[in-house]
């Protein structure tokens, strides 16, 4: 019971969200991805087949504002994890090119993707590990690519440049400047855009982590811990 009312809630925030604006942009591909989910778990055909309807429109059929990473032009993680769970017919093809499109993007000095224009300063978003990872591992299972599976290594990439040890949790970029940081740091803030975006890898990623190689089970251990760091200090016992 409990279950379906989460679902139910999560199928109300959307239909809100489109409501209010177009869901097109970068922050709207998460909130299909997790509209995809919830459509699938619960079962519901009609709300499979509006996921299908929307993801149709990508890559051709929609005006596509700026992205960083083209995975988002194809449409991004729900794109990707409709078509391994085979409730999107996408080719795979069409899959695989957005991936490489992506890969050979711009990248600071330690090989994690960057900001176009950011190389230099090693400007990096953390939806290069909530958008940009997830997306490789599904499309990877998805073609039977390990070469893009091994691409996961921009998670714990961007989470060590994003953490703040002063507070223990992580930004929404990387070495953007000192002033965010020290912002932060004042503050005490417990939740951040950064923190529950790498938690959304991380659970993409550890639901998968059999897929993925014993090497990333050290992700496993992490995801409880950044779970913690989401909910009231109260709450979280001991951090370390």
């Amino acid at each position: 019971m409990e279950i379906k009312k989460t679902l139910d809630i999560a199928f109300a925030l959307y239909k809100h969200y489109g409501e209010v604006e177009e869901i097109q942009h970068y922050y709207g591909l998460v909130a299909l991805y997790g509209l995809v989910q919830a459509s699938f778990e619960k079962g519901d055909e009609t709300q499979l087949e509006q996921c299908r309807r929307i993801l149709d429109r990508y890559p051709d059929k929609i005006v596509h504002p700026y992205y960083n990473f083209p995975c988002y032009r194809v449409g991004g993680n729900a794109s990707a994890w409709a078509c391994m769970k085979g409730i999107h017919d996408r080719s795979r093809e069409e899959l695989e090119i957005f991936a490489e499109r992506t890969m050979a993007g711009p990248k600071e000095s330690r090989g994690i993707l960057c900001m176009p224009g950011g190389e230099k300063e090693g400007k990096i978003w953390i939806d290069v590990a909530t958008a940009v990872t997830p997306f490789m591992l599904f499309t990877g299972l998805t073609c039977g690519r390990d070469t893009l599976i091994l691409r996961r290594s921009n998670v714990s990439g961007c989470m060590r440049l994003c953490w703040i040890p002063a507070v223990a949790f992580c930004t929404s970029a990387g070495d953007f400047g000192k002033i965010t940081a020290c912002v932060l740091r004042t503050t005490g803030q417990g939740e951040t855009v950064g923190g529950i975006w790498l938690w959304l890898s991380l659970c993409s990623i550890c639901r998968k982590i059999l897929c993925i190689g014993q090497k990333q089970k050290n992700i496993i251990k992490i995801c409880p811990r950044q779970s913690c760091l989401i909910r009231p200090k109260k709450d979280c016992g001991d951090r370390k």
